[in-house]
């Protein structure tokens, strides 16, 4: 189903909608366009990926900001309630590794590879399970912060638990 509003310029669709462009492909129960801000509002058993890194984002809600000359020159993408975002790092063959849980109850994406999740932030790969207030993750370095009482445990063969007022991760090797 559909509704439209000319004299807003407001758009809404109903029921299995799928959005596809360069950047991004959502799927979603609804969503509602705002033509003249360029944000799309998402909602219900939100999918999307980001089409240059696979990454995905399961949300209940999402906001995007289409870059538009003139209003915003990139991307952005805002997930609340309590979102699930999967990061499928490469190594340096170009093979899938095991992918980066992050849950956080928001989580927003600025272009194609960098993160910002905020409250109650949990990171977890295979190895590492990492807690904290708030993060950064940035695909492109190969970096992760982690601020306001992080912690960091790995489950590896030589396990540690790592605590600080700000703890970095760097993937290059893998390592913490």
């Amino acid at each position: 189903s559909a509704e439209s509003y000319e004299i807003n310029d407001l758009h809404i669709l109903i029921g299995r909608v799928k959005y596809r462009e360069s950047r991004y492909a959502i799927d979603a129960q609804r969503v509602t366009y705002f033509r003249t801000e360029e944000r799309l509002v998402f909602q219900g058993d939100v999918h999307a990926v980001v089409v240059s890194n696979g990454a995905t984002l399961d949300a209940a809600w999402l906001e995007y900001y289409r870059p538009v000359r003139g209003l915003r020159d990139r991307a952005r993408i805002v997930a609340s309630q309590r979102p699930r975002l999967t990061y499928v790092e490469k190594d340096s063959a170009g093979r899938d590794q095991p992918p980066i849980v992050v849950l956080a109850n928001t989580i927003t994406g600025e272009g194609d590879s960098t993160f910002f999740a905020n409250g109650q932030v949990r990171m977890e790969r295979q190895d590492v399970l990492a807690t904290g207030d708030s993060a950064m993750l940035d695909g492109n370095r190969q970096f992760a912060r982690l601020m306001k009482g992080p912690v960091v445990e790995s489950k590896g063969t030589e396990p540690f638990t790592l605590k600080g007022r700000v703890v970095e991760m760097f993937g290059a090797a893998r390592q913490v």
